[in-house]
């Protein structure tokens, strides 16, 4: 793909995103883009709008900008143009899986971001975009000075990235440090890819790019951005149905050994697998059924269960939102009676 020097009057930001931003973020922002210029471009789909830019998109209007570099995606319907943005929301910094906007602006406070960018000049002119002079670097030189900085949760973001045909430029120090993007790194050498685009920065600028990139981030307002797309979509992913039953459902059978070695529909495998679980069961978190079904082709009874209401296979949006009602059910007590649990989350022992 080519990073192009785009006008901004072209781009348009997505009415969905889920980042809010704050002055004091904006501030930063533009610090950033004062000292650093667009290490990394902005990515909008084919008709201009953004999938992963807004804040500098809106900084770099109110700093008098005119253009910014931008990567074009393909042609995207709605429902993958949501979820790239949200892989894009995180996939821009090189987290983990238990990092936090909170635990973010955190090391953000502790980095003197300020005391960092004294020492660097002001960008002008085409030094605003040096993400326009990525240049191809071998992955396995990359690798070989990177190794054993791998994140999981980074490459895991790269890899949706990537199927969507989205490939960030990967951000070095001249000596081929890593300085942002070590997921996407790992993502290439693991994929056998030869050359990927790397964006070099000054060793003067190492500690302020990577506080930058890294830290800044801005808070989520996902509940309310993707309600729809979170209580509908998520649990019945296309990605999830399986030919073969998952973890949950073998793991006492097999130990560390993957699911797909184990075919329930064999005769023996059925045996064993009911001398385990028995011929009655419940699918708990059902989603497309697939197990479900699988179990009950063997013939074991077994009840598919989803917190969101099926009609058939599919969802009934109207009930799945409607309060549920509550649900009694009998668990032992200390008492040697029992407790009545509730749906809302009460508990009543019989002795009162």
């Amino acid at each position: 793909m080519t990073i192009k020097l785009v006008p901004l009057v072209e781009l348009n930001p997505s009415a969905y995103n889920p980042r809010t931003a704050d002055p004091k973020r904006l501030d930063l922002i533009e610090l950033s883009l004062r000292k650093l210029g667009f290490v990394l471009p902005v990515f909008a789909d084919a008709t201009g709008e953004i999938l992963s830019g807004h804040q500098r998109h809106l900084v770099a209007a109110r700093m008098g900008m005119s253009a910014m570099p931008v990567l074009f995606t393909k042609p995207l319907d709605l429902a993958k143009r949501k979820s790239i943005n949200i892989a894009f929301n995180r996939g821009t910094n090189d987290m983990s899986a238990v990092d936090t906007p909170a635990s973010m602006t955190e090391a953000l406070q502790r980095a003197d971001i300020h005391g960092l960018a004294a020492k660097l000049p002001d960008r002008e002119g085409a030094d605003l975009f040096p993400c326009m002079t990525a240049e191809p670097v071998k992955v396995c030189d990359l690798a070989a000075v990177n190794n054993g900085r791998w994140v999981q949760y980074a490459k895991n973001t790269a890899r949706v990235l990537a199927g969507h045909g989205v490939t960030m430029p990967i951000v070095c120090t001249r000596d081929n440090v890593v300085v942002n993007g070590i997921g996407r790194l790992e993502y290439a050498a693991e994929k056998g890819i030869k050359t990927v685009q790397v964006v070099y920065i000054t060793d003067a600028e190492r500690d302020f790019t990577y506080a930058m990139l890294n830290y800044l981030t801005m808070d989520f307002n996902i509940h309310e951005r993707y309600e729809d797309l979170l209580r509908y979509n998520s649990f019945r992913r296309s990605r999830g149905a399986r030919s073969y039953l998952g973890r949950c459902f073998t793991f006492l059978l097999l130990g560390s050994k993957s699911s797909n070695t184990f075919d329930v529909t064999e005769p023996e495998s059925t045996k064993l697998w009911v001398k385990t679980f028995g011929k009655t069961v419940l699918d708990f978190g059902a989603g497309t059924l697939s197990e479900t079904k699988i179990l009950q082709g063997v013939g074991v009874d077994c009840v598919p269960f989803e917190p969101y209401r099926l009609d058939g296979e599919t969802i009934d949006r109207l009930k799945s939102v409607e309060p549920p009602q509550r649900i009694m059910l009998s668990v032992s007590c200390s008492c040697s009676g029992s407790v009545l649990d509730e749906l809302d989350g009460t508990r009543r022992c019989c002795s009162g």
